[in-house]
């Protein structure tokens, strides 16, 4: 009876504390989740640099095996392998879509690269952090005769470059969806015979850096071995727009981002203006550590690259000094801003 009676007790506790924890209300992680932006921000970002690593992968594995063999060739006194010449640089710097000025000694875009395929949208912008890109943006958008317009402008620390881009492009029919990522506009870039001519010169410390000027879709700039925060540059340009609808149209739309009508000049349909401090909202990916570190890689090749340049005289000389000494330094230079690989890694639908 004795123990029967504990057995019955035992079994109303079980009970009770069953139907307790019943009623208790679970967490709902997802709600925690949602609470807070920064996690998701966060793992967006952690899962793009797992895509970035699974797309130079291959690229990190090469680098190692040409560092290694550098090492073994030095080692052993083997002859050293015939350097490359202007035009084999020059034909590789072609394929990633750039070519050299060796008068303002910078790179810049040239007309047709593959980049143009690409066109734009702004998960760019969120991922440039991850490329090594640490820059400042100012998308401006109007409608010109029933079309959404887009022209961006953009400063600051190209990896291992300090530059500066003006950006054309024309809202596409498609939209960018990556599932749980991004979802929105995509732009394609502007025609030949919807180009613009356009000037910009780039200043760092009241010293023009570099000047461009010409009929294009993306006109860019961009000094090697040079390091530099985005604050610490001024984009002066302008852009002449095809009539004065287009050019009230483009006006308004700097008005509309915060842009006073005293910073604004005009000359016919040529509006010309100073790119500083961007009047837009910058990506989210632009976190104050997470940038700091790109930065501190950035800064530290840098100095790579002006250590082994500055024996040289002139930069094909230093290019191939590079491509000897560090492969990996050298890969970095001539795979600036691969969107192309990282386009298909993550599926861009055309809808």
């Amino acid at each position: 009876m004795f123990a029967m009676g504990k057995l019955n007790c035992l079994e109303s506790v079980v009970f009770e504390n069953k139907q307790l924890t019943e009623n208790i209300v679970q967490p709902s992680y997802y709600a925690q989740f949602e609470k807070f932006p920064a996690l998701r921000i966060g793992l967006v970002i952690i899962i793009v640099a797992l895509i970035i690593y699974l797309i130079f992968q291959k690229e990190i594995k090469i680098s190692i095996l040409r560092w290694k063999k550098s090492i073994s060739n030095t080692k052993n006194n083997r002859r050293p392998k015939e350097a490359l010449s202007k035009n084999d640089i020059d034909r590789i710097m072609s394929t990633a879509g750039y070519a050299y000025n060796p008068i303002q000694d910078i790179f810049y875009s040239i007309t047709h690269p593959w980049q143009r395929e690409m066109g734009y949208c702004h998960f760019y912008d969120e991922a440039a952090p991850i490329l090594g890109l640490v820059i400042d943006c100012e998308p401006i958008k109007f409608m010109y005769k029933g079309e959404l317009w887009l022209i961006e402008l953009w400063k600051g620390q190209y990896g291992m470059t300090t530059g500066c881009e003006i950006g054309v492009y024309k809202k596409a029919k498609m939209q960018l969806d990556i599932p749980r990522v991004f979802k929105g506009n995509f732009y394609d870039a502007v025609e030949d015979f919807e180009r613009l001519d356009m000037k910009m010169s780039l200043i760092k410390d009241n010293k023009e850096i570099f000047r461009r000027e010409g009929i294009s879709w993306w006109l860019t700039g961009f000094k090697l071995g040079m390091f530099s925060h985005p604050s610490e540059l001024i984009v002066d340009l302008s852009i002449t727009l095809k009539d004065l609808e287009m050019r009230n149209a483009f006006i308004m739309a700097l008005i509309d981002i915060g842009y006073l009508e005293d910073e604004i000049y005009l000359d016919n349909n040529t509006v010309t203006f100073q790119f500083n401090k961007p009047r837009t909202k910058q990506p989210t990916s632009k976190k104050k550590i997470f940038l700091s570190i790109v930065q501190s890689s950035n800064k530290l090749n840098c100095r790579r690259y002006q250590k082994i340049a500055g024996n040289h005289k002139n930069f094909y000389d230093a290019i191939n000094a590079i491509e000897k000494e560090t492969p990996d330094l050298f890969d970095k230079i001539i795979n600036l801003r691969k969107f192309n690989e990282l386009k298909n890694m993550l599926g861009i639908k055309r809808k």
